[in-house]
């Protein structure tokens, strides 16, 4: 048996050309042996990835793309030998859970097998590719002492990094053409939007940190549980974040001074951030995301008594419309239905072990006490000259 990987980024392109070949010149000439995807074409096919992609905005090679050949002499294997083996080289690379299609081509006289999986998994957690050209060798080698195939001992340039094509049913040009399809910028539904994400507008960097130690405490995880209630599936450590999967298929990852929505609608997104907010104790924030998001955000921020801090003119334009002007030079005008940060609860719900919510409101009180707000950035205080 012999494999070859790539990783890109598109993997409409990649699967289009798979299917149909260069420019849908060879239509239908792949066959679809397996797949965990609804769809049955390189759209739908697209557009379920992008869900999955919004997972992970940030990574920039999430398709990962193998082609299975058997050795010169190898007997005829069957669509459902194919099929198996194709399931077995995924669950040996670590994509078991990932989404994937293996498409079988016979146009060129020698059968052999693609499979083109994302190396995103529904949890939010990726498939590393430390070493995986030694792990793929391993794999096949296991492959062909089970299906009683030739076993090719790779060559020293098959053990390097960027190796020659092994796939003898492709010349040098045709592999170097998927490549390029997977190395192109994502198009259509491949193109990733920057996830909706919440930040407090506090320019105090001890502050930030004491949001941060927020996350230790056992209090505040059982606090996020019951503000969402049956809603949530698991909330989870992350290193240093916190991961909040929910049975929606969505996720929320609590940076503690930033929470960022991931595989949710906006208007969903928007009040589960500000719920988030709320416990939290945020007073001024800080939105990204798409204009619909911005505003239903921003509406429900302004119920809430929170105060938004356009970070450009767009969004400043967008405040000031759910606010009104406030006769500063178009500046919107602070919540007037803010009520006081003690009576609002947040904080002050969580009594861990460690008085988070008593340490930081006396901060506040002692630091903001008197301040005046700022007329340009509401929830900024003015500092004093």
């Amino acid at each position: 048996m012999i494999g070859k990987q790539t990783k890109g980024k598109s993997y409409r392109g990649a699967s289009e050309y798979l299917m149909n070949g260069t420019k849908g010149a060879l239509p239908d000439r792949g066959i679809v042996l397996d797949k965990n995807l609804t769809g049955d074409t390189p759209r739908a096919w697209a557009k379920e990835i992008a869900a999955y992609r919004r997972l992970r905005p940030s990574l920039g090679k999430a398709v990962y793309h193998a082609s299975l050949s058997p050795a010169d002499g190898d007997r005829e294997l069957t669509d459902d030998e194919w099929k198996a083996i194709g399931q077995s080289y995924l669950e040996g690379m670590g994509f078991r859970d990932c989404p994937f299609v293996a498409v079988l081509h016979r146009e060129t006289g020698r059968p052999h097998l693609h499979l083109l999986a994302l190396r995103i998994r529904p949890d939010g957690s990726v498939v590393s590719d430390a070493n995986d050209y030694r792990r793929s060798e391993t794999v096949i080698r296991q492959i062909e002492r089970d299906w009683r195939l030739t076993e090719v001992v790779p060559s020293r340039s098959q053990k390097q990094k960027k190796e020659p094509s092994m796939d003898p049913t492709y010349n040098p040009t045709q592999q170097a053409y998927i490549e390029s399809l997977l190395a192109a910028h994502a198009s259509d539904a491949d193109t990733m939007h920057a996830a909706p994400s919440l930040e407090v507008a506090e320019p105090n960097e001890r502050r930030r940190r004491e949001y941060k130690r927020q996350l230790l405490e056992e209090a505040y995880r059982k606090a996020v549980e019951d503000t969402f209630l049956d809603q949530v599936r698991y909330v989870r450590a992350t290193g240093n974040a916190l991961s909040i999967s929910t049975k929606d298929g969505g996720r929320l990852q609590d940076d503690g001074d930033r929470v960022v929505a991931y595989a949710m609608p906006d208007d969903v997104a928007a009040l589960r951030l500000i719920e988030l907010c709320m416990l939290k104790g945020f007073e001024s924030i800080v939105l990204r995301g798409s204009d619909a998001f911005l505003l239903r955000a921003m509406t429900l921020a302004r119920q809430k008594g929170l105060c938004v801090s356009p970070i450009d003119e767009h969004q400043l334009r967008i405040w000031s419309s759910i606010c009104g002007s406030g006769g500063n030079g178009g500046a919107p005008a602070a919540p007037a239905a803010a009520e006081p940060a003690a009576k609002r609860g947040g904080l002050d719900l969580l009594a861990g072990p460690g008085k988070f919510s008593e340490r930081l409101r006396r901060q506040r009180d002692e630091q903001e006490d008197g301040l005046p707000q700022s007329p340009v950035r509401p929830g900024l205080p003015r500092r004093p000259r």
